[in-house]
C-alpha cells in the first residue's frame, strides 16, 4: 500500500497501490501565496516499484498534494530535467513532452526527487513551449 509518510496529522495516509515492492519518492513544491510558505511542502511518498514515473506524478496530483488555486494553476514537474506540465482547474491534464527514464531522475540515498514548480495560471502549452527551449547543458 502506498502511503504519505508525512501526513499533517503525523500518521501514514493510505493511497492505492498494486504491488508489495516499494520505492520512496521525495516531493516538494513552490508556494502559491504568502501564507502557503509557513510550513515546508516537502513530503515523502511510497509507491510500487513497477509504477511508471508518469503514473507516480498522476497519483500525486490525485492525492491532493498540490493546493487548490482559485482560477486554476499550471505546474511543471522536474527532477534535474523538466518532466511534465500539469494544468489544474476543470479536468486536470498532464502534458508530457518526452518519455521519462526513471533511472535518470535525481536521487538521494535511493530516493527519487520530484519538484513541482508553480506557473500561476499560464496556459500549459505556453509553459511547455518555454521548457522545451530551456537549455540545461551549456556544452550542448
Amino acid at each position: 500500500m502506498a502511503t504519505n509518510e508525512d501526513d499533517e496529522e503525523g500518521s501514514a495516509k493510505p493511497m492505492a497501490a498494486t504491488s508489495v515492492s516499494a520505492r520512496d519518492v521525495h516531493v516538494d513544491r513552490d508556494s502559491v501565496a504568502a501564507g502557503d510558505d509557513i510550513d515546508s511542502h516537502a513530503r515523502r511518498f511510497t509507491f510500487p516499484c513497477d509504477l511508471a514515473i508518469e503514473e507516480v506524478i498522476e497519483r500525486l496530483v490525485e492525492s491532493g498534494y498540490l493546493p487548490t488555486v482559485s482560477g486554476g494553476a499550471t505546474w511543471s514537474v522536474t527532477s534535474g530535467v523538466p518532466i511534465a506540465v500539469i494544468a489544474q482547474g476543470g479536468p486536470s491534464k498532464r502534458v508530457s513532452w518526452q518519455p521519462v527514464d526513471a533511472t535518470k531522475l535525481q536521487r538521494q540515498d535511493g530516493v527519487i526527487g520530484l519538484y513541482f514548480n508553480y506557473h500561476t495560471q499560464h496556459k500549459p502549452e505556453v509553459v511547455l513551449a518555454i521548457l522545451r527551449r530551456l537549455r540545461l547543458n551549456p556544452f550542448s
